[in-house]
């Protein structure tokens, strides 16, 4: 059977206890969080054959380098070592070096309890680095969010309410243009959290119609006679506007009655009352819409 070590890791050092199977202690080391404070204790964990590294963390600088060099890791929760520590202590001091006790003591002990590190790939390791910023980038915004909220409940509380986010790019952009009270009362506002109105947009015309237009309006020798010329039921245009081919298809349908007489066809008669009597029910229907509904009775 190989050693055991317990690595009680922090941000500036890392403390190191190896032992050999029967519990002695082999090597009681402390190393910097450097790179050859690294290397150096992948180096005498490798020169002791140490078959198992119990530390208080599953990812990490420390953890990748130790995978990298063939050292199984057992990743313990710190609730689980806080837990241990009664079983080799009657107090409740906690050390550095007591904890790197309790760790090798736990590999060397109760591995089989727990489970041991797997190394992620390299695509693990890429998403947990982006998992890891995108959380730092939330953070950071959730913060300067929180320090403008303060800013403007101080001076201008108006636009807090205004937006249903006060960091979206719409509420940016109100606070970017009308930074302070006086700036919107510049503007014509009428309170810190009114909006401005867009001016209006016009709708895009087809050319003919613009070119009728154009047409009826320079018209001046007979813009008396507009009202006349526009809603005149047997022309349908003014006289000046541009033919777009209506003009003869509404002559082409007066003149269908004279074109079916010339034709010599016998059921014309009949023909026109239909269509006398389409006219009759369509005025009909106009009349009685325009007319009030009788209540009905309850």
């Amino acid at each position: 059977m190989g050693s055991h070590a317990g690595i009680d890791w922090a941000s500036a050092k890392h403390d190191v206890l190896i032992e050999d199977p029967a519990g002695e202690e082999l090597l009681a080391a402390t190393f910097a969080h450097d790179e050859d404070g690294v290397s150096a204790l992948c180096a005498a964990l490798a020169c002791f054959d140490v078959e198992l590294v119990a530390i208080e963390r599953p990812d990490g600088l420390l953890v990748d380098r130790l995978s990298e060099a063939g050292m199984p890791v057992l990743a313990l929760h710190p609730n689980q070592v806080k837990a241990a520590r009664d079983r080799f202590r009657a107090s409740g001091g906690k050390s550095d070096r007591f904890d790197r006790f309790v760790l090798c003591e736990l590999a060397r002990t109760d591995s089989h309890r727990f489970r041991v590190l797997e190394p992620d790939s390299d695509q693990t390791k890429a998403l947990r680095a982006l998992s890891r910023a995108r959380e730092n980038l939330v953070g950071a915004r959730v913060a300067l969010a929180n320090q403008l909220r303060a800013e403007l409940e101080r001076f201008w509380p108006g636009p807090i309410g205004l937006f249903a986010d006060l960091d979206s790019p719409i509420s940016l952009a109100f606070l970017a243009r009308y930074p302070s009270p006086a700036d919107a009362r510049g503007a014509g506002c009428q309170a810190p959290g009114h909006v401005p109105k867009s001016p209006p947009v016009h709708q895009p015309q087809d050319a003919g119609a613009a070119a009728g237009a154009a047409a009826v309006r320079s018209c001046r020798s007979c813009r008396r006679d507009r009202d006349a010329h526009t809603t005149d039921g047997r022309s349908g245009a003014h006289p000046h506007a541009p033919d777009d081919g209506r003009a003869d298809r509404r002559a082409r349908v007066r003149d269908r009655p004279s074109a079916w007489r010339a034709s010599g066809r016998r059921d014309l008669p009949r023909l026109l009352s239909l269509a006398r009597r389409g006219d009759l029910r369509r005025d009909a229907a106009l009349r009685d819409r325009r007319l009030p509904r009788p209540l009905s009775a309850s």
